[in-house]
Order: C-alpha cells, then sequence, then structure tokens
C-alpha cells in the first residue's frame, strides 16, 4: 500500500524478453508486487543490474564471508533454487531477520559502517570499490539478498506488519540502493 505522497509509486519493470533462463525463472518467483512500492524498487535494481550484466551467470566469490547465509538461503539453493518451482517458507522470522541481516552486514566492503543492529549505516556515500563477496552477479549474485527480502516480507505478511519491521524497511533500501550504485558505475 503506498502512504507517501512524496515517494512516486513503483511499478514494476517487468522481466526483460532477451534474459537468460536462470533470470526469468526468478524473477517470476520473486515478483511480488503486493510487498510494496520499496520491494518494488529493490526488484527494479536488481533486474538493472542483471540486464547491465547481460544476464550471465556469474560464478560465486572466492573471498569466503565467516558469516555463513540464512539456513532459508542455503537450504533454496541446496534443492536448486527455482527448479523446485516452490518459495522458501520462513516459519521463525525473528531467527531468518537475524540471520539475514548478520550475513547482508558480513558482506559490506570495509569502508561501510555498520550500526549497533548490524545493518549499515544510511549514509549513501560510495567510498571505494564494492568488491567481492558483494560484487558478483548472477544467480550467485544479488539474487540471494533479494529472495531472502521477498521471504521475509512475504513472512511478515501484512503491509502494517511489513512496514513496522524497521530491519525489513532498511534493509529493502539498502539491498536496493547498493544494485543501483553498482549498475551505474557499469
Amino acid at each position: 500500500m503506498h502512504t507517501d505522497p512524496a515517494v512516486p509509486i513503483q511499478v514494476a519493470l517487468g522481466c526483460p524478453d532477451d534474459a537468460e533462463p536462470w533470470f526469468k525463472a526468478n524473477y517470476a518467483l520473486l515478483n511480488r508486487p503486493e510487498l510494496g512500492d520499496e520491494y518494488t524498487r529493490l526488484l527494479n535494481a536488481w533486474v538493472t543490474l542483471e540486464q547491465k550484466h547481460d544476464f550471465v551467470m556469474g560464478k560465486g566469490s572466492k573471498n569466503r564471508v565467516t558469516v555463513p547465509k540464512p539456513d532459508v538461503l542455503q537450504s533454496w539453493i541446496a534443492s536448486g533454487r527455482t527448479r523446485s518451482r516452490k518459495q522458501p517458507v520462513v516459519v521463525n522470522i525473528e531467527v531468518f531477520a537475524a540471520q539475514v541481516v548478520t550475513w547482508w552486514g558480513a558482506l559490506q566492503p570495509e569502508w561501510r559502517q555498520l550500526d549497533d543492529a548490524g545493518l549499515p549505516m544510511a549514509t549513501r556515500r560510495v567510498r571505494g570499490d564494492w568488491g567481492q563477496p558483494l560484487d558478483v552477479h548472477g544467480q550467485n549474485g544479488m539474487l540471494s539478498a533479494v529472495a531472502c527480502l521477498g521471504w521475509w516480507g512475504t513472512a511478515l505478511g501484512s503491509p502494517e506488519a511489513r512496514a513496522s519491521d524497521l530491519r525489513w524497511c532498511r534493509l529493502i533500501r539498502d539491498v536496493a540502493w547498493v544494485c543501483e550504485e553498482m549498475a551505474q558505475r557499469l
């Protein structure tokens, strides 16, 4: 539900016709306009980023992050992502949210400061390269963050519940901003 007249309503870009099959399958699962304008902005930013990479399936980062991926994400990857055609279900929102926040914070380059909650500071200024492991495209890249936020938002349910979960709101904006910034530099 769009409530702020100062923020333009986001319209989904749609899945580009020239997208690779991996992208089309994931876009179909993650295109959730009911999750609101901020999520649509995130989806659009992800579309633009992958489009600028010509939807090439990037390889995973060789730089290992000391924080594991969220459990639900690991299960989804192990089951072949979209091959199962089923969306993962987040059973315990608090555990999943904590895992996503910690994992996203661990992916950040050292020039990004984290606040006491483990979220990147709201300062929106790029001060260096994004670097590995964050700057990975294809199904091994930002898809994971977009998917986690889609599942989290779905688990929250109502627009009111999503609006009141400040971690989800902040991460939606942050991941969208990262995708937009990385796309601008291509």
